[in-house]
């Protein structure tokens, strides 16, 4: 499965509870998960984006925040759905690959702390 476990019989009060010890986490199924979740949340920010943004359209505001920009001072400034959506984008891959990182890494230090404390226990009850 990506996880390596022990599990240790003992006689508790509960009979429905199971002690187990968590080893080992697999980097790869984490790297796995963790890349697959990134690009679901980010298909899924991207379409929220264009959502927002059509709607925001839709209801004059960023026309108006247009109007606003370039009577600050900045007459050349236009707002177009291409640029907003290669920024969304573009931060959207970045966010992934962060995220990708950071859970490889936690599992990679999770792997070296269980290896040095032996692991982590757990109850599980019913």
């Amino acid at each position: 499965m990506g996880t390596e476990t022990t599990q240790e019989v003992e006689v508790t009060a509960d009979p429905l509870a199971v002690r187990r010890t968590l080893l080992r986490v697999e980097t790869r199924s984490v790297l796995k998960f963790s890349v697959l979740f990134s690009i679901t949340a980010g298909l899924v920010l991207l379409l929220a984006g264009g959502v927002l943004y059509l709607i925001l359209v839709r209801t004059g505001f960023m026309e108006s925040l247009q109007t606003t920009i370039n009577n600050a001072g900045f007459p050349r400034f236009r707002l177009r759905a291409r640029t907003v959506f290669e920024i969304l984008a573009v931060l959207t891959l970045a966010g992934a690959v962060a995220w990708t990182a950071i859970s490889v890494l936690a599992a990679f230090l999770f792997n070296l702390v269980a290896d040095a404390a032996g692991g982590i226990d757990i109850t599980l009850k019913e």
